[in-house]
């Protein structure tokens, strides 16, 4: 790298709205007032959580932060050690969320080493991850139905 100009690898989601399509029961725990503010929030939400009320932890915490995958996933881990679960929740998401945290370190580590390989493997992992999580909650909604 030159004394000026510096070269980075990165992780970045170019649009917000295709998380929020691809996870909306994910996004709409994690993210529950922007979800909301979308019309987005996954609907057997509602039985699961309660009504919306305002932001979720995760919100309050950091704010408006970008919604991308990478934060999704950080985001995700952050509420599953520190938010508010209902139990069935919380249980239902223990084992995705753990794949979730393993694919979201790989691709912090590879990008971390210039190893672009590694990390065009880890975000595969980890939108599958995000993906298995995804349906862990869909199958608890369908369930509460």
């Amino acid at each position: 790298m030159g004394e000026i100009l510096s070269i980075r690898v990165r992780a970045q989601t170019l649009s917000e709205e295709d998380v929020a399509q691809a996870g909306t029961a994910l996004c709409s725990r994690v993210w529950r007032e922007w979800m909301t503010s979308r019309k987005l929030r996954g609907q057997g939400m509602e039985k699961l959580m309660g009504p919306v009320t305002g932001p979720g932890p995760v919100e309050k915490f950091l704010g408006g932060r970008k919604h991308g995958v990478v934060e999704l996933a950080s985001d995700l881990a952050d509420l599953m050690r520190f938010g508010d679960l209902p139990p069935q929740v919380a249980e239902a998401l223990k084992e995705p969320v753990e794949e979730v945290e393993r694919a979201r370190q790989a691709l912090s580590k590879a990008l971390g080493d210039w190893a672009v390989q590694a990390a065009n493997t880890a975000t595969d992992d980890l939108e599958k991850a995000l993906g298995e999580a995804e349906s862990a909650l869909e199958r608890l909604e369908s369930s509460a139905k």
